[in-house]
């Protein structure tokens, strides 16, 4: 077993269950493949993102998941590199000088 790249949490096809999965396809531009309506493989995970291993089992995505369930991580925090965005939704005043935007969210 390998360690993964590439990670998704997804609904399967195959059996209606939640997963990790490793993209069969790196190449792949996940969301878009999904917003298109593009059929998804990914071979399962076993254990958690933080200490998975890539079977060779492949299964189909029906749904994309968040890539980090509540379960596993229910404090987020960010480096942005879209600040006027986060500045906004924010409610805050937007600096001429440039640099690295931290922001956190909380579990909603």
């Amino acid at each position: 077993m390998t360690k993964p790249t590439h990670i998704i949490r997804f609904v399967a096809v195959e059996d209606g269950r939640i997963h990790l999965g490793q993209l069969a396809d790196t190449s792949r531009d996940v969301g878009l493949d999904a917003v298109e309506g593009k059929t998804i493989s990914a071979y399962k995970i076993n254990g958690s993102i933080f200490d998975g291993d890539v079977t060779h089992n492949t299964l189909t995505v029906k749904h994309l998941l968040s890539p980090v369930s509540t379960e596993d991580c229910n404090f987020i925090r960010c480096l942005g590199l879209n600040y006027k965005d986060h500045a906004k939704v924010s409610h805050c005043s937007i600096y001429t000088r440039s640099f690295l935007s931290i922001y956190c969210r909380r579990r909603t």
